[in-house]
């Protein structure tokens, strides 16, 4: 961590409560760093004026969708701002403002240490804004063969992407499916614009017609998984959110702020790469949420409760939403509703839960069951399967297995078992009792990475 006493840093854009940014930072150094949401550009051209003669605050990170309006106010611009047309990272010094882009730094060392092979291929990008520019530029410099932008309006266009079923690598700049507008899937709509949606008609976003696919890289990075990258990860397809650039971009900027460096678009060195992954996955491990799915009575509550206590993190528990919202227990809503109309309601609550960070969530047994619940579950969250002997499942208030035998059951978990499979990214076991919860919230801290930051 690098020090600085009494250097101010902020996040300015419209909309940021999303950002993780200040967290970010307080892992990388010492200064205050805060968020301003700032509706209008006159708005920012009056701060960056008061920071010329000296108010307060010292540096300034900047994102959508200002990088292009603060230019008018800044003394010196960079060339690698310059040659994008975008400015991410603003210092004030003896009374002038001086304008940087390490966004293309982040992406390039992001891209690189994805090991996405880049050279001679042909590359989509998704939107035409300030950071399409970046990952226009970030390609071109490791060579891609082609390029093409893909825009609501342009010659190459949403209506048209058959033309470019032969793209190798795709990049998503735009901001669909960014929370909180997740969505289950990707869409297209009648007059050629991305929608991210859970409920939506709309034809989806044709990926599996891209033949030369190797990877898809999303620059959102809440959701951990978009529906872009979710849809691809469904296809094998190597899929990659844009946490690792967030991280790359702030450490370069941080140089800057602390006047390390200049050289905004230089390449990290191996020691430097190595904090970013480090760094990154600190990160990731901080915001993901822990998903828990498996059979009724499994004992998915106990288990989250004690993951929850342990990593200090909220508790959420799906059935419990569903008794919530309704004012009714789970046997009554069976009773009322019947089996698929439970579902709608748990179907619900899932894509609420399913966009919360940092949280632990206990899915119902049968929640992995519609594919717009899987696809929810794993947006956000590294998810285990809890897995316990049929004889040892608890029955009590669990309409389905309640009049169930063993046999039964056991037929149960078998229709069951792909969609625990499909949801989930780790298995753990769960024996009986206090020792059962304990050992598997202990394991599930130790695959996630949690019990290294706790």
């Amino acid at each position: 961590m690098i020090f600085s006493k009494n250097f101010k840093a902020a996040l300015i854009g419209r909309r940021l409560s999303h950002s993780i940014s200040p967290e970010i930072h307080r892992l990388i150094a010492s200064y205050d760093y805060s968020l301003l949401e700032l509706e209008n550009e006159s708005e920012v051209i009056s701060l960056l004026n008061r920071m010329k003669t000296g108010n307060g605050i010292n540096a300034l990170n900047v994102t959508i969708p200002y990088k292009e309006t603060v230019f008018p106010a800044l003394n010196r611009i960079s060339q690698t701002s310059r040659s994008i047309g975008a400015v991410n990272t603003i210092i004030v010094r003896g009374f002038e403002l001086y304008g940087f882009n390490t966004d293309l730094s982040g992406l390039i060392s992001m891209l690189k240490t994805a090991n996405i092979e880049i050279n001679g291929r042909k590359a989509l990008i998704l939107g035409s804004g300030g950071t399409s520019k970046t990952a226009f530029q970030a390609l071109r410099t490791l060579g891609a063969s082609e390029v093409i932008i893909i825009s609501r309006t342009g010659t190459d266009n949403y209506l048209n992407l058959y033309k470019h079923f032969d793209a190798e690598l795709i990049v998503n700049t735009t901001p669909v499916g960014m929370y909180p507008n997740n969505g289950a899937g990707l869409y297209i709509t009648e007059d050629g614009q991305l929608e991210a949606s859970d409920k939506s008609s709309l034809p989806e976003f044709p990926l599996e017609r891209f033949g030369k696919l190797k990877a898809c890289v999303d620059l959102i990075y809440n959701p951990s998984r978009t529906p872009l990258l979710t849809r691809a990860d469904e296809l094998g397809i190597i899929a990659i959110n844009g946490l690792h650039m967030l991280v790359a971009q702030a450490v370069r900027a941080r140089d800057i702020f602390l006047g390390k460096t200049e050289d905004d678009d230089a390449p990290f060195d191996a020691d430097e790469s190595q904090y970013i992954s480090d760094l990154t996955r600190t990160v990731e491990v901080k915001n993901k949420s822990i998903g828990l799915v498996g059979m009724p009575g499994c004992g998915k509550t106990s288990i989250g409760k004690r993951i929850a206590k342990l990593a200090k993190r909220r508790f959420i528990d799906i059935d419990e939403m569903i008794v919530n919202k309704i004012g009714m227990t789970v046997p009554e809503i069976f009773a009322k509703y019947g089996e698929e109309g439970f579902r709608d309601f748990e179907s619900d609550c899932v894509s609420i839960a399913s966009k919360e960070s940092g949280c632990v969530i206990a899915y119902g047994g049968g929640s992995p069951l519609r594919e717009i619940n899987r696809r929810l579950i794993r947006q956000n969250s590294t998810v285990f399967w809890i897995e316990r002997p049929i004889s040892l499942l608890s029955r009590e208030n669990r309409p389905l297995s309640q009049a169930l035998n063993e046999e039964e059951m056991w037929r149960l978990y078998i229709r069951r078992k792909p969609y625990y499979e499909a949801v989930s990214d780790f298995k753990v076991s769960a024996g009986n009792g206090n020792d059962g919860i304990e050992a598997a919230a202990e394991r599930i801290l130790l695959i996630s990475g949690l019990k290294d930051i706790i």
